[in-house]
């Protein structure tokens, strides 16, 4: 029963679990054969047929509210690598990053081997970009989306079978850990963060938000992160979804304080395949894992919220919003 409260239901249908978290007032929870149970703001009560457990209620774990979207048109860069050839990649997009050099420039490490470590492959939708894992990146000028705005990410990922945990960071990834402000889209290699392999925001900073579709199968998928624009920071973190092939993303893990993306003190813009950590904090961040290794194609960043509708649209037929 609902006392004029603010509340949260997790169903897991497998295990016929459910959970209701109380962010505030007072419900009163019904358990077969059971007196009522009473919880307040703060508790959170796991209900297996007649056995129950009091947890601590979790409200990063649910969004409670999405802000309407966006009636203004769509503004994005889009690459998408048909040049199927050199070290340069133009941007296709519209009306983002207009004032500045959009081109991705294919990358090397050291500095003085441009384009090692990249190779241009079939794609999803023509050519795409493969990065080796070891030395291969590509850079923009362009430095991302500040702050908590609203933010879309989307594009076809390769990860491969023989996944290396040190690999998995950096598929797209600006601003700058030296003042927590790093905005990290990866393959996740940290156990403690959730399921291996699964597609991940975040960083070691900020903490992690983590899905459940295992990307490790040598296949392309299609990934999305949707952020819509907040007034705080922690704010911005219930407002995200994940789709993977187009399907809302369940979410397996969520650890994710914040979004306040710095780009101000970045030095550098938006990187495709190299982790945000390396070379910022040797000591604190894994050594090893510098570069993403997979296959890429069709990368978008929106300064908007794309409603499902669209990025439906744009797995299958590669076709932005007007």
């Amino acid at each position: 029963m609902d006392r004029g409260t603010e509340f949260c239901v997790d169903l897991n249908r497998k295990t016929k679990k459910m959970e209701v978290h109380v962010l505030e007032g007072m419900v009163e929870a019904t358990v077969p054969k059971q007196s009522p149970v009473s919880l307040f703001a703060g508790d959170a009560l796991r209900i297996s047929g007649q056995k129950t457990k009091r947890l601590q209620a979790n409200e990063g774990a649910f969004i409670t509210a999405l802000p309407t979207a966006s009636e203004d048109p769509s503004h994005y860069v889009h690459w998408n690598f048909d040049e199927a050839g050199g070290w340069v990649a133009d941007n296709r997009g519209k009306a983002l990053g207009r004032t500045e050099d959009t081109k991705l420039y294919m990358r090397g490490h050291p500095p003085d081997t441009p384009g090692a470590g990249t190779q241009w492959l079939r794609g999803p939708f023509g050519h795409a970009m493969s990065f080796d894992g070891r030395t291969g990146y590509a850079e923009t000028p362009f430095p991302g989306i500040a702050g908590n705005a609203a933010r879309t990410v989307a594009l076809w990922v390769r990860v491969p079978k023989s996944f290396d945990i040190n690999q998995g960071h950096g598929i797209v990834s600006w601003g700058t850990l030296q003042t927590g402000g790093a905005w990290q889209l990866s393959a996740n290699c940290i156990a403690e963060d959730g399921p291996i392999g699964r597609l991940r925001v975040g960083t070691y900073q900020t903490g992690a938000m983590v899905g459940t579709t295992d990307l490790r199968d040598g296949n392309w998928h299609h990934v999305a992160v949707v952020m819509y624009g907040s007034a705080r920071s922690t704010e911005a973190v219930k407002n995200m979804l994940f789709y993977v092939d187009g399907r809302p993303e369940p979410i397996a893990q969520r650890s994710l304080r914040e979004v306040d993306t710095d780009v101000a003190n970045a030095h550098h813009g938006v990187w495709i395949g190299r982790n945000v950590a390396y070379p910022l904090f040797p000591k604190t961040a894994n050594p090893v894992s510098k570069f993403f290794r997979g296959e890429v194609d069709e990368v978008y960043i929106f300064d908007s919220a794309l409603s499902h509708q669209n990025i439906v649209r744009l797995m299958k037929e590669n076709e932005p919003p007007p």
